[in-house]
């Protein structure tokens, strides 16, 4: 109904952080389940000390790890969950 009447709905979704599903073998908070991924979806400058994807693009926080949204596999999974 609302595209025969000209409106057009837009989501905005934050995803670029995330709490982890369970800790990793070092007690870090970094396995994700539903998409599932590894430390190698966290940037590599973040906080936790953990991450293996690329640098951050934007700021760092200390409560969640900050996603790589430059690798292709999270871009792929983002999409799928919206």
């Amino acid at each position: 109904e609302m595209v025969s009447a000209g409106i057009s709905p837009i989501a905005d979704v934050v995803i670029n952080h995330r709490c982890a599903s369970k800790q990793d073998g070092n007690g870090k908070w970094t396995s994700f389940r539903n998409p599932d991924w590894e430390a190698w979806a966290i940037c590599n400058n973040d906080p936790s000390g953990t991450g293996q994807g690329a640098p951050s693009t934007g700021q760092n926080i200390e409560y969640a790890p900050d996603i790589d949204h430059t690798n292709r596999k999270v871009q792929e999974d983002s999409k799928a969950f919206i």
